[in-house]
């Protein structure tokens, strides 16, 4: 299914296009409007209801920044809590704290980091910039709603009170509607769907394990398909017809024809992997490249 906006072929069914982020779908965008309505329009917990004129002023300028709540929400991922005084890199590479393993985003595209109480988001020279709310900028402090445009991906900067229950339902809202269901296909939204030629599938296992997914990576080559199982965001397993777990992880590591896909689906999942996915897959690399 080529994609009206830039043309890549991005797997039969997708709703979003795996590289640009074009909705693919009328009864996709619905739902992902629907998702943004959600989002944009849930109060603090005993507020009453925020106006678009008020969401986009400073609501939270008089209170101690310490105090707050900051987060970065990125549809169909959980919310990354942000911390003050730290940093946070944002790039392709797996050393980023918040990773997005697709082409048009830099191996370190940029960093938010907390600069005089307030955090700010500074472009690294990235190849394709760094946007926030449309304007290509180099760095610029966030406000509450702000929307940071990198890549293909679109994040959301959120700050609320401890106790609110604002970004909660945001996460609720993006656990409903990560798989769309149109007509009797399923169709699938966000990043968890690419081809392998172009996109590391360790990059991808580490993604799911950053934001402590559960179900299935299925990958599908010219030969078979296989599968990686994840509970919380660990591999718990994986198959590859006349192959140990171990062995049938590092074979699919090494495939680079073909693509892969996340399955919310846990049906059928036993543990046979044991130890943190970190480890698994330095083991499953190293196993790989003995096999060669």
């Amino acid at each position: 299914m080529r994609c009206p906006k830039c043309n890549y072929n991005n797997l039969d069914g997708s709703a979003v296009c795996n590289l640009c982020g074009e909705l693919l779908h009328s009864v996709g965008k619905n739902y992902y409007k629907q998702f943004r309505k959600v989002r944009r329009k849930t109060p603090a917990s005993g507020s009453p209801p925020v106006k678009e004129e008020e969401a986009s002023a400073r609501p939270f300028a008089s209170e101690d920044p310490h105090s707050l709540k900051y987060s970065l929400v990125c549809f169909p991922l959980d919310p990354v809590e942000l911390k003050p005084d730290q940093s946070y890199t944002i790039g392709r590479s797996s050393e980023n704290d918040i990773i997005f393993p697709v082409g048009q985003v830099s191996r370190k595209h940029s960093v938010v980091q907390w600069q005089t109480g307030r955090f700010v988001i500074t472009d690294l020279d990235s190849h394709n910039g760094t946007f926030v709310n449309g304007e290509n900028v180099t760095s610029r402090p966030l406000e509450h709603g702000d929307q940071i445009k990198i890549g293909p991906y679109l994040l959301e900067f959120y700050i609320s009170r401890p106790g609110d229950v604002f970004p909660g339902v945001e996460a609720k809202a993006m656990e409903a509607t990560q798989d769309l269901v149109l007509g009797e296909e399923e169709y699938e939204v966000g990043p968890f769907s690419g081809r392998l030629a172009e996109i590391e599938l360790r990059d991808i296992a580490r993604l799911l394990n950053m934001t402590r997914k559960t179900g299935k990576l299925e990958v599908k080559t010219p030969r078979q398909v296989g599968e990686i199982h994840f509970q919380e965001g660990e591999i718990v397993d994986a198959r590859w017809t006349g192959m140990t777990p171990m062995q049938a992880l590092a074979h699919m590591l090494q495939e680079k024809e073909g693509s892969f896909r996340f399955l919310r689906d846990a049906e059928g999942m036993q543990k046979k992997l044991e130890g943190p996915t970190s480890k698994l897959l330095i083991e499953a690399v190293r196993l790989g490249s003995r096999r060669r």
